[in-house]
């Protein structure tokens, strides 16, 4: 029976009434704030060519997910991908 609190009841365990949830919420919040204060976006948005349409994504866009994985995984995006 669920009595609209964050945890679930526990059938099984009458003395242990809740369950414990937890889920990683990780560091791209902070990373993407950090940047966003910094004006990452904006700087290469000035910077870098625009639109070139043998790509679908700008360089900037493409630059900043790579910032963001280089922050929070320390390898390389294709090796994330690969694994």
């Amino acid at each position: 029976m669920n009595d609209g609190t964050r945890g679930r009841s526990g059938r099984d365990d009458p003395g242990r009434p809740f369950e414990l949830l937890s889920e990683r919420l990780g560091a791209l919040p902070v990373v993407d704030e950090f940047l966003a204060r910094m004006g990452v976006a904006g700087l290469l948005d000035r910077h870098l060519p625009d639109g070139d349409a043998r790509v679908s994504l700008p360089a900037a866009t493409v630059i900043g997910v790579l910032v963001r994985n280089l922050c929070l995984e320390r390898e390389f995006l294709r090796e994330t991908l690969d694994s």
